[in-house]
């Protein structure tokens, strides 16, 4: 075969006079084209941008913090008072600072034919300068579930573990999942980290609204922001009397400066309150923030419910705290059929 038969028996290709690859002519070009239009084009699966950006922050978390320690999953080991009966180091960064409380954690807005009730594990934490872990304040396996319906979305809050420091940055890492028939057949509902920075004379006190959307759903972190706390830690205990067999109970903190809101410490719900040998009501929230200057007020509130709502049995009570640098505190209140004795441990935090 001659040089002419061979460029015949190539098609449409010629050879590039300066580089001597091959490339094809214009014609050759028109008709790749050409096919490339007439293909139906492959329809792309919508990209979660909140997931992706979850992702990245994962990986450069990763980067900077584990360098061959604890993985990224793992809890927070700082434990809450840590220098309520021990004196601090002697070093700068211990004492009072900027802090941040959570009130609670709402799933709103379903989407892609997701519909309530709804049964959700998974975990919500917050990430501080302490250690950079998570601090727990949700952690659910699949065989744990809640169930959210329409008129109550919101997650039963089991954190923090320790006071949530506001130095640098608190970012809220969240990745829920709604149980579907068989563990293949999950969805991913909401999947995402909410970084907060706090610059040089932003305002330091007040409730916020923290509202992060994906996919599938909308979640809503309701947040107060304190200025120079220290640390408090409840525990509750009957002395006198006992809590009657049928009584539910409802325990709540609520702390100055933030809008007269309250953050449950504990509530039974439908069910009654559980009473240990020796009298203590175990809370599933016991470390809270509360401004060195400011108050804390513990609430509760007891009742039976035998149906009717006008007919319903209701006590309640509540104690009021100064805080404190270090040491305890307690107060009683009288509800009634017993006598409620509350006591806070207060503690200096880690400030860096």
């Amino acid at each position: 075969m001659n040089r002419t038969e061979r460029k015949a028996a190539r098609g449409n290709q010629g050879e590039d006079k300066w580089t001597g690859k091959r490339r094809l002519l214009p014609e050759a070009n028109e008709e790749k084209r050409r096919k490339r239009v007439a293909r139906p084009e492959e329809e792309e699966e919508p990209v979660d941008l909140m997931a992706l950006v979850a992702t990245q922050y994962r990986e450069r978390w990763e980067w900077r913090y584990r360098r061959g320690r604890e993985p990224y999953e793992d809890a927070t080991s700082i434990p809450p008072m840590r220098y309520t009966d021990e004196p601090p180091p002697p070093i700068n960064r211990v004492g009072c600072t900027d802090a941040v409380v959570v009130f609670s954690v709402k799933v709103t807005e379903l989407s892609d034919g997701l519909e309530w009730p709804l049964d959700v594990y998974g975990v919500v934490a917050a990430r501080d300068s302490a250690d950079h872990n998570r601090n727990l304040l949700f952690n659910r396996t699949r065989d744990n579930c809640q169930t959210l319906t329409a008129e109550d979305a919101s997650l039963l809050l089991t954190g923090p573990s320790h006071a949530i420091m506001k130095v640098r940055a608190v970012d809220y890492d969240v990745e829920l999942k709604a149980k579907g028939e068989s563990p293949s057949q999950d969805k991913l509902l909401s999947f995402f980290v909410d970084k907060n920075y706090y610059t040089p004379g932003e305002r330091r006190q007040g409730v916020r609204c923290h509202t992060c959307s994906s996919q599938l759903s909308t979640v809503v972190v309701m947040v107060g922001h304190l200025k120079q706390t220290v640390e408090a830690t409840m525990t509750i205990r009957v002395t006198e009397g006992s809590w009657p067999t049928r009584y539910h109970g409802r325990f709540a903190a609520r702390i100055s400066n933030l809008d007269d809101r309250d953050m449950v410490l504990f509530d039974s719900r439908d069910e009654a309150i559980t009473v240990m040998s020796n009298g203590t009501i175990e809370l599933t929230r016991r470390a809270v923030s509360v401004e060195k200057n400011g108050e804390l007020r513990i609430l509760v509130d007891a009742w039976l419910d035998d149906g009717d709502l006008e007919t319903a049995s209701v006590a309640n009570g509540e104690v009021l705290f100064a805080p404190r640098r270090s040491g305890r505190s307690k107060g009683v209140c009288d509800v009634g059929f017993s006598r409620i004795e509350v006591t806070v441990a207060w503690s200096l935090v880690v400030n860096r």
